[in-house]
C-alpha cells in the first residue's frame, strides 16, 4: 500500500468487515481505529452500514465478563 509503520486492510463486504472488527473485540481489543482510502466517504460507510451491524452483533451478546482489576483478581 506504500503506507509507512504498520497497516492492516480490512476488505470485503459490510458483512465480512464487521466479523473482523468483532474478531479484534473477541481478542481483547477495547481501541480500533479505523481509516479508509477515501476518509470522508468511507467514514461514512462505517457508520451507515458496518457499525450498526457491529453494534447489533454486540447488542445479541450475553453480558460481557466482569473486568479484572488492574493488578489482578482481588482475594478478598
Amino acid at each position: 500500500t506504500g503506507a509507512g509503520g504498520s497497516t492492516t486492510a480490512l476488505v470485503g463486504s459490510y458483512e465480512t468487515v464487521a466479523q473482523a472488527l468483532l474478531d479484534y473485540v473477541d481478542i481483547g481489543c477495547e481501541l480500533l481505529s479505523i481509516r479508509g482510502w477515501d476518509p470522508l466517504n468511507d467514514a461514512i460507510d462505517y457508520a451507515r452500514y458496518v457499525l450498526p451491524l457491529v453494534r447489533q452483533e454486540l447488542a445479541r451478546r450475553p453480558e460481557a465478563r466482569t473486568p479484572v482489576p488492574v493488578g489482578g483478581a482481588s482475594g478478598g
